[in-house]
């Protein structure tokens, strides 16, 4: 990584990079408020992909 700098970034995102010692977090005790977030879907049930991809992100966003 190169340059400095501050960014909001879900964890998930850059979990990798915090490992790898790339990146540290700053500002761990300020929280923003949470939002709702809805997986919109067309009419009728999803293909399999696109269940396994919501609860793929309903878990990670969970967990962060």
């Amino acid at each position: 990584m190169k340059g400095y700098g501050v960014m909001l970034k879900h964890r998930w995102e850059i979990q990798r990079e915090i490992d790898q010692n790339l990146l540290s977090t700053a500002l761990d005790d300020y929280a923003l408020p949470h939002v709702d977030l809805y997986a919109v879907t067309s009419s009728g049930p999803c293909s399999k992909r696109v269940s396994a991809l919501i609860d793929f992100l309903a878990e990670q966003l969970r967990q962060n």
